[in-house]
């Protein structure tokens, strides 16, 4: 599972399929060889080059407790100070389509708010769909990136990108129902 991990916080999907493994001296002295991604992290923990992990951890586990402002928030420092990472953008992004969602069932009818809303809701699909483009091959990033294209009523890049992530094994409830009603919706555009 560490191994999981750790390949989601790789950059690319090219170092994912880095085989290699590197030797790791722990503080009892002894060495371990474990494979590149870990000992990536492990080093990057270790490191002020980690200190975007705390944000990305805390923005999770916010979002974890349906606290979408506090993981917002705590998500966008951990992209300032490691921007671009592909995991932080889709967390980010599926934060703020969830942010949406509460903010959207609460709001009053006005032409600000509904402005504000499809602004936020185009820059979460933006980084949702540079996690994508980072990291292809991350069901889960395909599945936050159809999730808010089918809020913004982009229906045939919604069937798309859930149902690749139902072919690689991702089924969850929201997303069938997602994708049922993104194939209605982009039927009956078609008729």
């Amino acid at each position: 599972q560490i191994k999981q991990l750790a390949t989601l916080f790789c950059a690319n999907k090219d170092d994912v399929t880095d085989l290699t493994t590197v030797e790791l001296r722990l503080s009892s002295g002894n060495s371990v060889r474990l494979p590149k991604p870990v000992a990536e992290l492990h080093h990057r923990l270790l490191t002020a080059e980690g200190r975007w992990l705390v944000p990305l951890l805390q923005g999770t586990e916010f979002a974890s407790n349906g606290l979408w402002d506090q993981a917002v928030q705590e998500l966008r420092i951990a992209d300032e100070l490691f921007p671009h990472q592909p995991i932080v953008m889709n967390n980010l992004a599926f934060a703020m389509l969830k942010q949406h969602q509460v903010n959207d069932s609460i709001a009053e009818n006005s032409d600000v708010a509904e402005t504000t809303q499809r602004s936020s809701l185009q820059q979460a699909w933006e980084y949702a769909d540079m996690a994508v483009t980072a990291r292809e091959d991350v069901a889960g990033f395909r599945e936050t990136r159809g999730q808010i294209a089918a809020v913004m009523g982009r229906w045939d890049d919604a069937v798309d990108d859930l149902e690749h992530s139902l072919r690689q094994g991702h089924d969850s409830a929201d997303l069938i129902s997602t994708l049922s009603k993104a194939r209605d919706q982009s039927q009956n555009r078609s008729r």
